[in-house]
């Protein structure tokens, strides 16, 4: 007995030669349907694949981002209440909604954005310049500097004595 594909050779050997018989072109246009059949059903599967795969790629793409937040050292790993949201938007799960201290996540993300704010005010001030704090004062300048809110350099501005007397 022959096998799918050593028919669908002859018979179109035969086609070709101009000697099929017509029972055979029936066989050959029943082997081609089928044969379309399954090129339809391959490219089906490509397609869902191809859709499949650019699903992870997008969802890998996004746990990188969520990860790449992540702040990893020597004393452990410190993971934003952000990537933990990312994470569970690409995984399509609320992970948050079962965490109970999500108001203290929130309070120390809020916390480590106005101590960075105030790093970089601190940065911006230049020598001369201080804050309302006397320690600052004292580092800054020992004279009293025209613009310092310290109390006690605007006193010493008032009497020409050094700030931090």
């Amino acid at each position: 007995m022959t096998t799918q594909p050593q028919r669908l050779h002859h018979l179109l050997d035969r086609a070709r030669r101009g000697v099929i018989l017509p029972a055979e072109g029936e066989q050959l246009a029943g082997l081609v349907g089928e044969l379309e059949q399954q090129v339809d059903t391959a490219r089906a599967t490509a397609r869902r694949l191809n859709y499949r795969a650019q699903q992870a790629e997008s969802k890998n793409a996004a746990f990188q981002r969520a990860v790449a937040q992540w702040d990893v050292n020597e004393r452990g790993t410190y993971i934003t209440h952000g990537s933990l949201r990312a994470i569970g938007l690409a995984a399509g799960t609320d992970i948050l909604g079962s965490v109970r201290h999500l108001k203290h996540f929130q309070r120390v993300e809020q916390a480590e954005a106005r101590v960075e704010e105030l790093e970089a005010e601190v940065a911006r001030l230049t020598a001369g310049q201080c804050t309302d704090s006397r320690a600052m004062c004292e580092q800054h300048h020992a004279p009293p500097v025209d613009g310092c809110p310290y109390p006690r350099c605007r006193a010493a501005r008032a009497t020409r004595r050094a700030a931090t007397a």
